[in-house]
């Protein structure tokens, strides 16, 4: 589920990691609330994404199943969607926090060519 996922949002993204063994992408997406941050981390075997505010965190990973990594202090493991959804998120959490997600300019570590002009154009979209 986890790697599937993957492999196929690097392919929507025409991204190669053909020569690349542990290819990574790492996105930090800062918001307009000076406590709220989200990481939407993705890695050949799985995805998954951890969201901060203030000192309550929920980190969710996605191998085969979804699951919860550490804590889940929002209850977000029952609304996490697929991968290519991820805007379904973003948009939740906003309205359910009055804040907004700043999806232009993200943060992005990765390994691939092309991958973080790849990631900024994508999330503009989300």
């Amino acid at each position: 589920m986890g790697a599937a996922a993957s492999r196929a949002w690097l392919e929507e993204r025409r991204l190669d990691a053909k020569k690349i063994r542990h290819w990574f992408v790492e996105i930090v997406i800062d918001s307009d609330s000076p406590d709220a941050v989200l990481d939407l981390n993705i890695y050949p075997e799985e995805w998954g994404f951890v969201f901060r505010r203030g000192n309550r965190v929920s980190s969710i990973r996605i191998t085969d199943i979804p699951f919860v990594h550490g804590r889940d202090d929002f209850g977000l493991l029952p609304e996490t969607p697929s991968l290519d959804r991820i805007g379904d998120l973003l948009a939740t959490l906003e309205r359910r926090f009055d804040f907004r997600f700043q999806r232009v300019g993200p943060r992005v570590k990765t390994n691939l060519v092309r991958g973080a002009m790849v990631v900024g154009a994508w999330l503009v979209h989300q």
